[in-house]
Protein backbone atom coordinates (compact mmCIF):
# COMPACT_ATOMS: atom_id res chain seq x y z
CA UNK A 1 0.00 0.00 0.00
CA UNK A 2 1.61 3.38 -0.35
CA UNK A 3 3.24 4.90 2.08
CA UNK A 4 1.93 7.74 4.49
CA UNK A 5 1.83 8.94 8.01
CA UNK A 6 0.00 7.88 11.01
CA UNK A 7 -1.43 9.96 14.10
CA UNK A 8 -4.36 8.93 15.80
CA UNK A 9 -5.46 10.09 19.45
CA UNK A 10 -3.08 9.46 22.09
CA UNK A 11 -1.30 6.59 19.45
CA UNK A 12 2.03 7.15 18.59
CA UNK A 13 2.81 9.44 15.64
CA UNK A 14 4.80 7.81 13.08
CA UNK A 15 5.88 9.46 9.71
CA UNK A 16 6.18 6.50 7.44
CA UNK A 17 3.39 3.72 7.99
CA UNK A 18 2.67 1.19 5.03
CA UNK A 19 1.78 -2.59 4.86
CA UNK A 20 2.60 -5.42 2.41
CA UNK A 21 -0.48 -6.39 -0.32
CA UNK A 22 -1.54 -9.17 2.04
CA UNK A 23 -1.91 -7.20 5.36
CA UNK A 24 0.27 -9.05 7.11
CA UNK A 25 3.60 -6.85 7.50
CA UNK A 26 4.14 -3.12 8.17
CA UNK A 27 6.69 -0.60 7.73
CA UNK A 28 7.10 1.94 10.62
CA UNK A 29 9.35 4.97 10.07
CA UNK A 30 10.71 7.61 11.24
CA UNK A 31 11.88 10.79 9.04
CA UNK A 32 14.60 13.23 10.16
CA UNK A 33 16.07 16.16 8.01
CA UNK A 34 19.13 18.24 9.39
CA UNK A 35 22.00 20.26 7.61
CA UNK A 36 24.32 17.75 8.74
CA UNK A 37 24.96 14.33 8.99
CA UNK A 38 23.92 12.36 11.86
CA UNK A 39 26.31 10.99 14.21
CA UNK A 40 26.43 7.43 15.25
CA UNK A 41 25.19 8.74 18.30
CA UNK A 42 22.64 10.31 17.14
CA UNK A 43 21.41 7.50 15.33
CA UNK A 44 21.16 4.93 18.00
CA UNK A 45 19.26 7.79 20.18
CA UNK A 46 16.54 7.78 17.26
CA UNK A 47 16.52 3.91 16.67
CA UNK A 48 16.46 3.53 20.20
CA UNK A 49 13.20 6.05 20.47
CA UNK A 50 11.45 4.48 16.94
CA UNK A 51 12.09 0.62 19.09
CA UNK A 52 10.20 1.84 21.72
CA UNK A 53 7.75 3.64 19.93
CA UNK A 54 4.73 1.11 20.03
CA UNK A 55 3.38 -0.17 17.35
CA UNK A 56 -0.76 0.62 16.89
CA UNK A 57 -2.60 -2.59 18.18
CA UNK A 58 -4.66 -3.09 14.92
CA UNK A 59 -1.25 -3.30 13.05
CA UNK A 60 0.07 -6.52 11.77
CA UNK A 61 2.33 -7.97 14.41
CA UNK A 62 5.11 -8.34 11.97
CA UNK A 63 6.93 -4.49 12.00
CA UNK A 64 9.91 -3.70 10.12
CA UNK A 65 11.20 -0.18 11.74
CA UNK A 66 13.14 2.29 9.17
CA UNK A 67 15.08 5.14 10.10
CA UNK A 68 14.70 8.12 6.79
CA UNK A 69 17.50 10.03 7.18
CA UNK A 70 18.79 13.04 5.01
CA UNK A 71 22.31 12.02 5.72
CA UNK A 72 24.46 9.93 7.81
CA UNK A 73 28.21 9.68 9.24
CA UNK A 74 30.56 7.21 7.05
CA UNK A 75 30.80 5.21 10.38
CA UNK A 76 26.82 4.53 10.88
CA UNK A 77 25.58 1.02 9.49
CA UNK A 78 23.00 -0.17 7.49
CA UNK A 79 21.17 -1.45 10.61
CA UNK A 80 20.60 0.21 14.36
CA UNK A 81 19.34 -1.44 17.32
CA UNK A 82 17.16 -3.59 14.74
CA UNK A 83 16.36 -0.22 12.82
CA UNK A 84 16.98 -0.19 9.18
CA UNK A 85 18.82 3.33 8.42
CA UNK A 86 18.02 4.47 4.91
CA UNK A 87 19.52 7.79 4.23
CA UNK A 88 18.92 10.36 0.64
CA UNK A 89 21.74 9.62 -1.21
CA UNK A 90 21.04 5.67 -0.64
CA UNK A 91 17.53 6.29 -1.73
CA UNK A 92 18.59 8.13 -5.41
CA UNK A 93 21.11 5.75 -5.87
Amino acid sequence: MPAGRWWHGNEPELDVVSFNGSGTKALVGEAKWSEKPYSLKEVRRLSQDLVARPVPAHFPPVAARVLFLSSKAANVPSFVEGVEIVDAESLVN
